[in-house]
């Protein structure tokens, strides 16, 4: 809503949020995203449940090794944040 737009934007970032923001400047993604992307075979038009888009998928893969999560771990810290 509104009123979450103003409360967010004179809130103080959390420091994941800016240490999330320093590994996104840091990380060349769009040359990682060019070497994953001929790995991905998902056919959308076979049907099935819509994907997480892949450049999302290879972030959390990153994070995930970096932050040494299981995969249960992982899904909680998405969903947390």
């Amino acid at each position: 809503s509104f009123a979450d737009i103003e409360l967010g934007s004179s809130r103080k970032p959390s420091r994941i949020s800016l240490r999330l923001d320093k590994i996104n400047t840091i990380v060349d993604w769009d040359t990682i995203y060019g070497l994953v992307k001929d790995t991905d075979y998902t056919n959308t038009d076979i049907g099935g449940r819509p994907t997480l888009a892949l450049l999302s998928k290879t972030k959390m893969s990153f994070l995930q090794h970096l932050h040494n999560l299981s995969d249960p771990g992982l899904e909680d810290q998405v969903n947390d944040r």
